[in-house]
């Protein structure tokens, strides 16, 4: 629930420009979520912005949302789809 409620105030604490707000590494691939609206056309029931990068720096586009179950809940352009619990999510400080 903290978690839920910190990612949720780091969403409402939208910048002029867009930063990333959190993101979590596992299995060799950072996901970032962003404070920004998704760009995917595909994609209308996801309404910000997520990228999911490899080690080598292959980048796709997509999108996320926090459900109700606190669930990050994301689709990439890759048609790849992922549920990850907001718990493994960790804020990106700004410098």
């Amino acid at each position: 629930m903290i978690a839920r409620v910190a990612l949720i105030l780091a969403l409402l604490a939208i910048p002029v420009e867009a930063a990333p707000i959190a993101a979590v590494n596992a299995r060799n691939v950072t996901i970032t979520l962003f404070d920004e609206s998704c760009a995917l056309d595909v994609v209308s029931n996801l309404p910000l912005r997520a990228t999911w990068t490899t080690p080598a720096g292959k980048q796709w586009e997509g999108c996320y949302e926090v459900n109700q179950f606190d669930i990050v809940v994301m689709f990439f352009a890759d048609l790849t789809a992922i549920s990850v619990p907001t718990e493994a999510f960790r804020r990106v400080r700004q410098t």
